[in-house]
């Protein structure tokens, strides 16, 4: 029984500590009044660089500009324009500055800088997503080819907090499970040797 549930520990660590080897998923959701976007982007650390300093390598779900409208990822192609160097060192192409490096311990508008990441949709069109620190900006190869900031509904800037991965939650799962495992395995010991004593006393007695 021990033996179990320290096998049942040791998966859960491996893991909970698996999205610092592996990509790793995290939500650019903004409903701004310019610029909507329901994104996740698949990102890892960068070798080398602090715990929380990811690449971007890829990038699934939905935009919407009014230059283009709404663009559906899954049913046009999308690449991250690679930047050619070691990130985070940044380079300019197509008339844009981009490192594709996401700050994933970051919060609100801190996980992108002032570089941001490169979207080549469908060929033709660039999509370029940024941020000065306390809100999000967009440009693109059409009508929004300058600096726009992305203000919300309200006025303000547009912000977002990654989400946890599902490996983390998983993880966590299971850590619970092997914990929780642990501690039945103590309570079984602990009433075996209780009813041995039990047993041991009542033959002396006999």
């Amino acid at each position: 029984m021990r033996k179990t549930w320290f096998q049942a520990l040791a998966i859960a660590i491996a893991i909970a500590f698996t999205q610092y080897a592996k990509a790793d998923s995290f939500t650019f959701a903004i409903d701004g009044m310019d610029f909507q976007s329901d994104l996740t982007f698949t990102a890892s650390q960068i070798a080398g660089q602090p715990a929380g300093v990811d690449l971007i390598t890829g990038v699934t779900g939905w935009f919407t500009v009014p230059d283009v409208g709404h663009v559906n990822l899954s049913t046009n192609p999308v690449t991250v324009v690679p930047t050619g160097v070691a990130p985070p060192g940044s380079v300019t192409q197509y008339n844009f500055i981009y490192d594709n490096v996401l700050y994933s311990k970051a919060g609100g508008a801190g996980i992108l800088d002032w570089n941001g990441l490169l979207l080549e949709i469908n060929g033709p069109y660039y999509l370029n997503l940024f941020s000065n620190g306390s809100e999000f900006y967009f440009a693109d190869n059409g009508a929004y080819y300058g600096n726009f900031p992305i203000q919300s509904p309200g006025g303000g800037p547009a912000l977002l907090t990654p989400e946890p991965s599902s490996l983390v939650l998983v993880g966590s799962a299971f850590l619970i499970l092997a914990l929780t495992m642990a501690r039945k395995a103590r309570q079984v010991r602990a009433l075996s040797s209780t009813g041995s004593r039990q047993t041991r006393a009542h033959s002396r007695m006999v």
